[in-house]
């Protein structure tokens, strides 16, 4: 892991604003329990991402995560409807919906109860987009 972060770092290093090093950089943190600062990282590095850009909708679910874990479910439901799911993210299809999808389970597997509306919304959003 420590050779992967030392490419990661020189990659942010060349282009702070690389999203896919952004990514990984989120991972990396994620894999080795730094919750609070992967959210930190997150939270400064997101402002004047384009909410259109591929990674912005998945960037976003890891800070819905990293929400979750920290037990902050206004933040989660935060970071999901305004930049995960389908009423305010603006990515692809298939990333809003197995984004969404993916933190509502991670979100019940841990205790946080998950409205039917939710689950209604993200099945009519699943037909629409892929019948």
């Amino acid at each position: 892991m420590a050779a992967s972060e030392r490419l990661m770092e020189a990659a942010l290093a060349l282009n702070p604003r690389n999203a896919n090093g952004a990514h990984f950089k989120a991972h990396a943190q994620y894999e080795v329990g730094e919750t609070a600062a992967g959210r930190a990282y997150l939270q400064d590095w997101m402002p004047g991402y384009d909410p259109r850009s591929v990674l912005h909708g998945h960037l976003s679910w890891h800070l819905a995560l990293w929400a979750l874990h920290s037990g902050d479910v206004y933040g989660l439901w935060d970071a999901v409807d305004a930049q995960v799911g389908p009423d305010g993210a603006q990515g692809l299809p298939i990333n809003v919906l197995t984004d969404t999808v993916a933190i509502m389970y991670r979100a019940e597997m841990a205790g946080v109860p998950v409205s039917p509306a939710r689950w209604a919304r993200m099945s009519d959003y699943a037909a629409q987009y892929f019948p």
